[in-house]
């Protein structure tokens, strides 16, 4: 197993969690003002559309996959809480915050 992340790298994971976070859903209150709030449609759209749309959807699912099956593989180390703020963090509010929340999971644990 990689040893947990240092504190610094911690604190970047979450800068960069927080940031990925805001830009992203910045990103999707701009579409919801066109196309109301319809995040089926959203998906829809962001998954069916354009080549490069497409192609950076299923990047994301697929990165939420990744993030996903490192924190199951971690629930040990990270425990229940950290394993349910990754998954929530995934799957609801974007993979940046699911990996921030992983990555500040393990650094609890080293301590």
């Amino acid at each position: 197993m990689l040893p947990p992340p240092s504190p610094s790298v911690a604190r970047a994971l979450l800068f960069c969690g927080l940031g990925g976070f805001v830009v992203s859903w910045a990103c999707f209150a701009a579409w919801g003002q066109t196309h109301g709030l319809a995040v089926v449609e959203f998906w829809r759209a962001a998954l069916l559309g354009d080549a490069a749309g497409v192609g950076l959807a299923w990047d994301l699912v697929f990165s939420g996959l990744g993030v996903t099956a490192l924190a199951v593989g971690w629930r040990r180390e990270i425990g229940t809480k950290g394993l349910v703020a990754t998954l929530l963090g995934t799957w609801v509010l974007g993979v940046c915050v699911g990996l921030a929340a992983l990555g500040w999971g393990l650094h609890r644990a080293q301590r």
